[in-house]
């Protein structure tokens, strides 16, 4: 598997570890969906509220929220994000 091709799936152990009430599958693609549902989490403010952070999702429809990488994006990259989506979990008042 590419280094790019293993980006989502380092994406998604990442909110994983974040809580064990998401639902993240791996996948060879450039895309994560996540399932905010059990976490309790309303998905339109989730995103507004990752994008006041810095980090771009999308509401994919239902409890889903969309995260893409792109060309250049490397591990640090997708570090800082995932550490910027924990600040938004954990100071989150959905």
């Amino acid at each position: 598997m590419s280094s790019e091709q293993s980006r989502p799936s380092q994406t998604s152990r990442g909110h994983d570890a974040s809580s064990s009430t998401w639902s993240a599958r791996l996948c060879k693609t450039n895309m994560v969906i996540v399932d905010v549902a059990e976490a309790g989490v309303d998905p339109l403010a989730f995103v507004h509220d990752l994008e006041e952070a810095g980090v771009l999702g999308s509401h994919f429809g239902g409890s889903l929220v969309r995260f893409v990488t792109h060309y250049g994006i490397e591990r640090p990259d997708i570090e800082e994000a995932v550490a910027r989506v924990h600040h938004v979990m954990a100071s989150r008042s959905f």
